[in-house]
């Protein structure tokens, strides 16, 4: 969301900076020397970069506390972020009738999408892109072979995880950010030196400051969404939730307070109470790794501070309103049904946040 109007509804939740406190030496915020200063050459790798710290840290934390490897991070949901992406590709080459073979009912690559592509008439363009799909499954098949190898305990090389982490960000950041590649070559290629040598500094550092932390907490969900609220605002997930603190995890190389960063930390508070989530959530967690640095807020002095009540309801509006283009063909039953998802979510807000 962007614009002015929608900028001000997010800075009327920014609680104080003198709210959080600090797993650290230092009070939260304070600016020092990182631990894991950048070593990345090019910026335009540092958010894939971040990315795939988020999912490396899942596996670690998951490795050190023998859990199960992450449920979200299945073969099956990776293909489904892979199938938007090639319909995306195949629909702009003109081809309407072929996108819609190439997924299965879920929205995943479907089983004969090889064999779609190569045999698909006036097939030569559409037969390399049948060769790379192939590559392409087979190169994530084999990440997630060896990722689920190194979270089972067994002993994987650390470049072998961190290449195997950074495709499967590849493909989420592409599916997040509808950017579609000119080929799927860039699926497949390999993280740059530095790129590689910098998320190495950001595991080191998370292992010799906060790996026992949350390998000895008690409960650890990987990925916490906040269901008909997350799809509301076009999809959103947090990092990790740990004994009852929600934590994103930022790699930016700057320490200090970015309301920006806390704010989305705060939406999916809000989220999370729109949902009517379970989720024992009692403190929000900015954690930065190149600083070694987690800072937290508790929920109950941010409530105290700024009125999230108000801030859902406008969220929930300003979610729901019809875009220009998109909604003017939509049936009077979905219409109904929106509604009905725009009611269960502000009752969910007024009975967790409002007090109602």
């Amino acid at each position: 969301m962007e614009g002015k109007q929608h900028r001000n509804m997010f800075k009327k939740v920014r609680p104080s900076r003198s709210l959080f406190g600090c797993y650290g030496p230092t009070e939260a915020f304070t600016n020092s020397e990182p631990e894991a200063p950048p070593r990345y050459r090019h910026t335009g790798v540092a958010g894939q970069i971040g990315t795939t710290f988020d999912y490396l840290i899942r596996f670690v934390i998951a490795r050190a506390r023998h859990d199960p490897f992450p449920a979200s991070l299945s073969l099956s949901n990776v293909k489904i972020g892979l199938g938007i992406v090639l319909a995306r590709d195949v629909s702009q080459l003109g081809n309407q009738r072929l996108c819609g073979n190439l997924l299965d009912p879920q929205g995943a690559i479907s089983d004969d999408v090889y064999s779609q592509l190569r045999t698909a008439r006036d097939s030569r363009r559409y037969r390399r892109r049948a060769d790379r799909v192939k590559q392409t499954l087979d190169s994530l098949g084999e990440s997630l072979a060896i990722l689920r190898q190194f979270v089972a305990g067994e002993a994987v090389a650390e470049e072998r995880v961190i290449r195997a982490a950074w495709l499967l960000a590849y493909v989420e950041t592409a599916y997040r950010s509808g950017w579609i590649p000119e080929t799927l070559d860039s699926f497949i290629a390999p993280p740059p030196d530095d790129a590689l040598e910098d998320i190495s500094g950001l595991w080191e550092s998370f292992t010799s400051l906060h790996l026992d932390l949350f390998a000895s907490a008690g409960e650890c969900t990987y990925g916490p969404e906040f269901g008909d609220a997350s799809r509301l605002v076009g999809g959103a997930d947090a990092d990790l939730l740990v004994d009852g603190m929600l934590i994103e995890t930022k790699t930016t190389t700057t320490f200090g307070y970015r309301w920006r960063h806390v704010v989305q930390l705060v939406s999916y508070y809000v989220l999370a109470a729109m949902n009517g989530d379970p989720w024992p959530i009692t403190r929000l967690g900015l954690y930065k790794p190149r600083y070694g640095r987690i800072s937290y807020i508790d929920t109950k002095d941010l409530e105290n501070a700024v009125d999230l009540c108000q801030f859902g309801h406008e969220l929930i509006e300003v979610c729901s309103r019809p875009k220009a283009g998109i909604n003017a063909g939509v049936s009077q039953t979905k219409a109904r049904q929106d509604e009905h998802l725009k009611g269960k979510l502000g009752a969910n807000l007024s009975k967790h946040l409002c007090n109602q």
